[in-house]
């Protein structure tokens, strides 16, 4: 999910900052394509940096408890 936010993250970014860049000077602007695999690192980077938190208590959990409803 990571991968495709990053893609459509960037996608947008561009086709915005191209928008911008034409109705403030009248001319579009080039790509750099070193973004595109910056935006999906980054993006991974967020995400398994927001999941760490919740796996950690969910390996805390014991399964036996988790399926039987007792915690």
């Amino acid at each position: 999910m990571a991968f495709f936010a990053g893609i459509l993250g960037a996608f947008l970014g561009y086709a915005l900052s191209y928008i911008i860049a034409y109705s403030i000077f009248g001319y579009g602007i080039g790509i750099a394509w070193i973004v595109l695999p910056l935006s999906i690192a980054f993006a991974l980077l967020i995400s398994i940096a927001g999941s760490l938190v919740p796996m950690r208590s969910v390996v805390k959990l014991l399964p036996a408890e988790v399926l039987y409803d007792r915690k």
